[in-house]
């Protein structure tokens, strides 16, 4: 088994070269999390995953929301209260820089032990989740985990 990392990296593409960054707190460790660029704000979004730090015992489903600031070097707790995605990972996420959201489809639910298939909207302006869809509509990509999703800005796409 292995342990999840907490460190923070960025490559810089014009030099290929990775740095990293010293941050005084940030999120846990983890893996199969998401992580979006919000190019409105220029922040990177993270949400959910599974913490291991601990070889001995299985893996903390997460469902946290944090930003990474480059320009400062900091990361923020953004973890709303209320209505929120259950704990999860394997998830898909993109950001919608047409609507200015981070858009979570899909994982693996540690509640019910099943693969998902709903949709949820984040914005960062209120910190707050809005479930889309519950994944039991008609006409939905099947339940899954591990899928891709990207953003079409220009056609108002995912």
């Amino acid at each position: 088994m292995s342990l999840s990392f907490g460190d923070t990296w960025e490559w810089d593409g014009a030099t290929g070269a990775w740095s990293q960054r010293t941050v005084t707190a940030g999120p846990a460790g983890r893996y199969d999390a998401s992580m979006v660029w919000d190019s409105t704000r220029n922040r990177a979004v993270l949400f959910g995953g599974m913490e291991r730090d601990d070889a001995t015992v299985d893996g903390i489903p997460k469902q946290d929301t944090w930003e990474w600031d480059p320009s400062a070097g900091t990361w923020t707790e953004r973890t709303a209260t209320g209505n929120k995605p259950s704990p999860r990972w394997g998830h898909a996420a993109a950001f919608d820089g047409s609507r200015g959201k981070l858009v979570v489809f899909g994982g693996w639910d540690i509640n019910t032990g099943g693969y998902l298939a709903d949709l949820w909207d984040w914005d960062p302006t209120t910190a707050a989740w809005t479930q889309r869809l519950t994944g039991s509509e008609a006409n939905l990509p099947s339940p899954r985990i591990y899928a891709s999703m990207v953003s079409n800005d220009s056609a108002g796409r995912l």
